[in-house]
């Protein structure tokens, strides 16, 4: 079977509705952004936007995704096997989308502030939640099958946690590199709160 090859045109007009929104993001708050003042942006009719998106959310929300979905390629794959080992963690400290976060701070400050909009967070959030639990947690499943905990549930916590965290991180304008924090969060994720305090740890506790 041949394989479909993309539509460029349609590609090329919803790039340039994409960056007709962040160019205005520059400009004024995400909440007095119109639909219509994106497809005048993009010089495109509204017509043309909603072959694209229902709304604005869902056109940021797709823009966001092409972005991390491009990130997430340059990570190295997990395996089980090789976790424990420290150069292997390591190698899993990528800082790249805190570097992402970093270059465009501003626009993060105003989505995650009280001024941004609670829908494109939410789909932000269920799109991490999704490559958490099957980019990294899946991979690290036991070989029975079993975790501890549902890995819905985790994936649930780390996704939180990494949207949490760079609220607090732009909060506090950037107090450490993006290398500093995305090793803080991956330790703090993988390790936890009774590591992180330095409390005793005994792995014969059945939490079961």
């Amino acid at each position: 079977m041949t394989e479909k090859r993309p539509d460029r045109r349609r590609e090329r007009t919803f790039h340039m509705l994409s960056t007709a929104l962040l160019d205005l993001l520059k400009e004024r708050d995400y909440n007095n952004i119109t639909i219509q003042d994106v497809a005048d942006k993009a010089d495109v009719s509204r017509a043309t936007f909603y072959l694209h998106c229902k709304d604005k959310d869902e056109l940021l929300f797709k823009t966001m995704q092409r972005i991390y979905d491009e990130l997430s390629t340059h990570y190295p794959p997990l395996d089980r096997n090789d976790f424990n080992n420290r150069s292997y963690l390591e190698q899993t400290d990528d800082a790249r989308d805190f570097h992402h976060v970093a270059a465009h701070a501003d626009f993060y400050r105003a989505m995650l502030s009280a001024h941004g909009s609670p829908q494109f967070i939410r789909m932000v959030r269920a799109y991490l939640e999704t490559v958490i639990r099957d980019q990294i947690l899946k991979p690290l499943m036991p070989s029975d099958g079993e975790p501890g905990l549902p890995l819905d549930f985790m994936a649930a916590y780390m996704a939180g946690a990494q949207i949490g965290v760079i609220n607090w991180w732009l909060d506090n304008n950037l107090p450490v590199s993006p290398e500093e924090i995305s090793r803080m969060l991956s330790r703090m994720c993988l390790f936890g709160m009774r590591w992180s305090l330095r409390l005793s740890i005994d792995p014969e506790v059945d939490l079961t």
